[in-house]
């Protein structure tokens, strides 16, 4: 009852993927989150899914850091926090990279062949529950 009337539509709009990964160098008790570390477009959710992985990995290294009696801030902690989570962040861009270059190609057979890669993709339930998985969870966690 609510959707009873649609007063308009807007034109089909198609965006291309892409990914922004910013990376602090010799950062001084700064860390990045949410779009400003890193930025993908338009694929529904991963950009929060990161962002929440990532703040997942900044709890375990303030209670690693609180453990051991370090200085919260600190460069240690920086480090650890960078180590924690620069390699999934860094495998998640390439991934999604790899996902934008499978779509940019425009050749009729090599179309078919990924319909058809994904069509079975999607009909496997094991890989599909594991790439939805990792789409939700990410790869080390």
């Amino acid at each position: 009852e609510l959707f009873n009337e649609i007063i308009s539509i807007s034109e089909i709009n198609k965006f291309n993927l892409n990914y922004i990964f910013n990376e602090l160098k010799d950062s001084k008790r700064t860390l990045l989150f949410g779009d400003i570390a890193n930025k993908i477009h338009p694929i529904a959710g991963q950009g929060w899914n990161m962002t929440l992985r990532n703040i997942f990995s900044l709890i375990k290294v303030i209670k690693y850091s609180e453990n051991l009696g370090l200085e919260i801030g600190n460069d240690i902690f920086i480090k650890k926090y960078l180590d924690e989570t620069s390699l999934n962040n860094l495998t998640f861009a390439t991934l999604i990279d790899g996902i934008r270059k499978i779509f940019d190609v425009k050749i009729d057979s090599y179309a078919a062949i990924r319909k058809n890669t994904l069509s079975n993709i999607d009909k496997n339930s094991f890989l599909k529950k594991n790439f939805v998985n990792i789409a939700n969870k990410g790869l080390f966690i």
